[in-house]
């Protein structure tokens, strides 16, 4: 007895098969095939694709088939009744010649969105089923991850923030005399001043005053643990009277003075001597003081009084105050990569599917919100599969792919790889030609831009960068961005802005932030506690405050260079060239050293120095008969090279696009990307 190729089978979501008995619909856990294959079967066509977000090969199936008779009449039992939902598989066999045996050659999925019925015929798609239908469906849809679950501590001491202070002397009228507090009003700040209080100092004698009274001060340390360094700089500008006369007297003098009584002259005692007429003086000081917590500053002035006649005259003069503070150490809540990543994969299908990844076990990049940042005890995380995989390819350079219900991400390279899976044989004609997609003249890379409107904000590093390729044949950009953020200013400014204040609404509430850490310890709760972290580099220079800086690692030319291999076979066969820096929105003049290795952000690269590229950007494109057991390759180990044969010579590269039509096993058109150790020379010909 003659064995059909192919047996076509229709399953439920349990896997149980589907068939008719007496005209009545029924299920059974044994293997049954349809009695009636689809019409259309002939024409199957089993396409595989490289995924241009992911980068790992994808299947699909895309002649649509026309059921008849019992599979016809199951088709029609599961629409009517349960919608288009309702999930029904198609699981084809292919007969092996050698065991007699039927093997499993295609498994997919209903696609009752567009079905069309007639007396005679259910005509229907078959669409790849299962974690690829809901990747595809649900890539770019918000799901919301609860941060009091699986969560990990990060310690936030945050980075040094710069402040500056102004204040005013004022002019009066009236001359003064004795001792007095000079009269100094604060008049605006830039920066976020931490731990440190303005106030104001009228005019006020201070004959039987205390140093230590809690007021008329100009700055005070409210911190609890933590001195603080003020630089103070201005020109103090005054008059004296005419009577300054008396040998040796030290008629005027001016200071500050902090808690205690200890002082720091601006115009010492001795500094005026005699006088006889009334002048006018200017006196530029440039003062460092140290407040301790709870200490304050006053500024302070005296005039003998011993003397008829005499007086000082202030006149309008400005003190700036510059110093740095650093916000109280808080500790958040965030989440691992992969564990993101992991429920984003069932939340998008269910609970059966999970997502696998050592290089996102390892990384030691952590995820929180701007909500989590303010300390909100609830926070969510909000994002989608799509902007989680792109961010971190931006960062990791990663790939995905699709087996069975797990989503595995890794290296991109891991997607390139170089095991040769099939000879094909010898090429009647190919076509060879630049690859789209690889191509580009200008590189923007990094973070989005943001608005701080603060004196810091210019400092920070992680933004974007745009780069200059030295290509003009084409006019396209090659993008690195993605939506997490991983700016320090922009996660300080969260915490200390909106700490606490839950009820206060802020644009970064819902952004997603990365951070750099590093493991900690494990508290008592058994939550593993981390901190951020902050490489010892051998120097690094063009930030504000070095020490403090984290997520310093994420920074977009650490971006450029995790891609530079991907990056160099762009630019092939270029190599003495320039890939030439252009622009960023902030600071472009991060730049570090570590073990002999110099990262400058604002440097030009030229392609020579970045890591050896492993493909070229041309695709051969042919028609080939495919060989019988594609689908088997494709399944243990689509990521390797397939060989050909054109003109003698010998090219490999890897899947771009193929397809087979296994009822005939007829040509196909195939496209590869050609990697680097072809020998491309090998085409010229006359």
């Amino acid at each position: 007895m003659n064995q059909k190729e192919f047996t076509y089978s229709l399953t439920n979501k349990a896997g149980l098969f589907y068939y008719v008995d007496n005209n009545i619909v029924k299920t059974t856990p044994t293997p049954t095939p349809l009695e009636y294959s689809p019409d259309g079967w002939k024409d199957q066509l089993v396409n595989y694709a490289r995924n241009e977000t992911y980068y790992g090969i994808f299947r699909s199936y895309t002649i649509p088939l026309k059921f008849v008779l019992d599979g016809a009449q199951i088709l029609r039992s599961r629409l009517y009744v349960y919608g288009m939902e309702d999930v029904v598989n198609l699981v084809i066999n292919r007969l092996n010649y050698d065991t007699g045996q039927y093997d499993l050659f295609y498994t997919g999925e209903i696609d009752f969105s567009k079905f069309e019925d007639s007396i005679d015929v259910f005509k229907v798609n078959v669409i790849e089923g299962g974690l690829s239908k809901y990747v595809k469906a649900y890539e770019n849809v918000a799901q919301e991850i609860p941060l009091n679950k699986d969560f990990i501590k990060v310690k936030m001491d945050g980075i040094y923030l710069h402040s500056k202070l102004n204040f005013s002397i004022v002019y009066l009228n009236d001359g003064i005399r004795r001792d007095h507090t000079v009269p100094c009003y604060f008049s605006n700040a830039e920066g976020d001043a931490q731990n440190v209080k303005t106030g104001n100092s009228p005019l006020q004698y201070t004959t039987g005053w205390s140093n230590t009274t809690d007021d008329r001060w100009i700055i005070k340390n409210t911190g609890k643990t933590d001195p603080i360094d003020f630089n103070l700089v201005g020109t103090l500008k005054f008059l004296v009277s005419q009577n300054f006369d008396e040998v040796n007297s030290a008629p005027v003098h001016i200071w500050f003075e902090k808690k205690g009584g200890t002082r720091i002259d601006i115009v010492p005692s001795e500094d005026l001597g005699r006088r006889r007429s009334i002048t006018q003086y200017e006196r530029p000081f440039n003062i460092n003081v140290t407040l301790n917590p709870n200490e304050w500053l006053y500024i302070r002035g005296y005039v003998h009084e011993n003397i008829e006649d005499k007086y000082i005259h202030y006149l309008d003069s400005t003190i700036n105050v510059y110093f740095k503070s650093r916000f109280q150490t808080t500790t958040i809540k965030a989440k691992k990569a992969l564990s993101v990543g992991n429920e984003l994969i069932k939340k998008i299908a269910d609970n059966t599917h999970s997502l696998e990844s050592n290089i996102l076990k390892n990384t030691t990049i952590a995820i929180t919100c701007g909500d989590a940042i303010r300390g909100i005890q609830d926070a969510i995380l909000k994002t989608n599969f799509k902007d989680f995989f792109t961010s971190f390819n931006r960062n990791l350079e990663i790939a995905g792919s699709i087996n069975n219900k797990k989503f595995i991400i890794e290296a991109k390279k891991t997607a390139y790889n170089n095991t040769l899976l099939y000879d094909l044989g010898e090429i009647k004609d190919a076509k060879f030609d630049f690859y789209e997609p690889l191509l580009a003249n200008s590189i923007k890379l990094g973070y989005a831009n943001q608005d701080y409107d603060d004196l810091n904000g210019r400092d920070e590093f992680n933004n974007t960068s745009e780069f200059k390729a030295p290509i003009t044949r084409v006019n396209k950009l090659y993008d690195l961005t993605a939506p997490y953020r991983a700016d320090m200013f922009g996660v300080e400014f969260t915490r200390i802005n909106l700490q606490g204040k839950t009820t206060t609404d802020n644009n970064s509430d819902n952004d997603v932030f990365m951070l750099d850490v590093e493991y900690d310890f494990t508290d008592a709760d058994g939550i593993e506690n981390y901190k951020l972290r902050r490489p010892s580099f051998t120097s690094i220079t063009g930030l504000i405050d070095p020490p403090s800086a984290f997520n310093i690692d994420l920074s977009p030319k650490r971006i450029f260079n995790k891609h530079g291999a991907w990056i160099r076979g762009m630019m092939w066969p270029l190599t003495t060239e320039k890939i030439t820096f252009q622009t960023t929105d902030k600071n472009p003049l991060l730049k570090t050293v570590q073990g002999g290795v110099t990262i400058q952000e604002n440097a030009d690269v030229v392609i020579s120095d970045l890591e050896q590229n492993y493909f070229i950007p041309i695709t051969a494109k042919f028609e080939t008969i495919v060989p019988e057991n594609l689908v088997d390759i494709m399944q243990s180990n689509n990521t390797g090279l397939f060989q050909f044969t054109y003109n003698g010579d010998t090219y490999k590269g890897w899947v771009i696009a193929c397809s087979q039509k296994p009822s005939t096993d007829v040509e196909q058109q195939w496209t590869l990307l050609l990697s680097a150790d072809n020998n491309i020379n090998k085409l010229i010909h006359a």
